[in-house]
């Protein structure tokens, strides 16, 4: 039997594809994770409704900051640059929202959180359009896919952790 050439359209999943989805579905956890957290965090800190409800407010505007400079903080740094310090002080805020012992360095990690995540959002599309041009809508559609399942997951393992 012989086997048949690889059709040069065909879409490849390489290990920068699947970074681009990894990074899109960790940006769509972290978003989902936080509304469940905050009747934790508001307990841990003793804080009322009023003060919870200013980390949603300071996640969206971290979100609008970024969408107001990002593009520019991503031409200055690149891409690559952009996405691992986003990853890094994504990965901070969430050990500072964790650990935080009072109510300002939680809303502190929130901003960051927030424009971390606004770094976060498009470029994975910009990856995969970059990486595979006229293909780009098939790695677009699966890696929202796959943010979708981390989206709904992210409720439940708080649930699953406040459990335990």
């Amino acid at each position: 039997m012989t086997e048949t050439p690889e059709a040069p359209d065909r879409f490849h999943r390489d290990r920068t594809t699947w970074f681009a989805y990894l990074l899109l579905a960790y940006f769509a956890f972290l978003m989902n994770v936080i509304g469940p957290s905050l009747p934790g965090l508001r307990d841990d800190l003793g804080l009322d409704y009023t003060a919870a409800s200013l980390h949603g407010t300071l996640l969206a505007v971290g979100l609008i900051l970024v969408g107001l400079f990002g593009a520019r903080a991503i031409d200055r740094l690149g891409r690559r640059r952009a996405v691992w310090g986003a990853l890094a002080a994504a990965q901070l805020s969430v050990v500072g929202l964790v650990l935080a012992p009072s109510l300002p360095v939680s809303l502190a990690s929130m901003l960051v959180l927030g424009a971390c995540g606004g770094l976060l959002l498009p470029l994975p599309s910009a990856i995969l359009s970059d990486l595979h041009g006229s293909r780009r809508s098939i790695g677009i559609a699966e890696s929202n896919a796959l943010a979708s399942l981390t989206s709904a997951l992210a409720p439940i393992l708080v649930g699953l952790s406040v459990a335990i």
